[in-house]
């Protein structure tokens, strides 16, 4: 009889553990569920970033205020639309097309939801400067991001600014 008893809650305990494991692998992100892709042109070509490099980004749009009485303000000073790239690693073809062309740059970013539950994104940049990037590489982590502006900044269709 006792047993039994050790044999059902050894059984029960196997159930347990099995219901804790399946609960903790359902709350993990899936990390590469959303596709985040980058192209970037000038007149003659463009380069398209690698989407296993690319691994998110921010944007950001502040307007220009305009005050009286001072100085006007330079056409360089009123970027009002930033872009932070998030790399694995640095996508390096992206890094020699910003710093060795001296022509105008042009960019789209799409991101795409492999599972199909989100709609899929478009962001355009016209104009594009990259501002600053960090490459940071510490023991077996590695991150890297790039810093963008540009004079004119879409996301699906609205135009943030002209």
């Amino acid at each position: 009889m006792k047993s039994i008893v050790n044999l059902r809650n050894a059984f029960y305990a196997l159930i347990l553990t099995c219901l804790v494991t399946v609960n903790a692998q359902a709350q993990q992100m899936d990390s590469s569920r959303m596709v985040v892709e980058m192209t970037l042109r000038n007149s003659k070509n463009s380069v398209v970033s690698k989407s296993s490099k690319l691994s998110s980004f921010s944007v950001s749009y502040t307007r220009p205020t305009k005050t009286e009485g001072k100085k006007e303000v330079k056409e360089a000073d009123e970027n009002g639309c930033y872009v932070v790239l998030t790399f694995l690693v640095m996508d390096i073809p992206i890094l020699k097309t910003f710093t060795e062309t001296t022509e105008k740059l042009d960019a789209e970013i799409t991101i795409t939801d492999r599972y199909g539950k989100f709609p899929n994104r478009k962001i355009i940049l016209k104009d594009v400067v990259m501002d600053g990037m960090n490459d940071q590489i510490s023991g077996d982590y590695f991150n890297s991001y790039m810093n963008l502006s540009c004079k004119e900044l879409t996301v699906d269709g609205v135009k943030l600014k002209d």
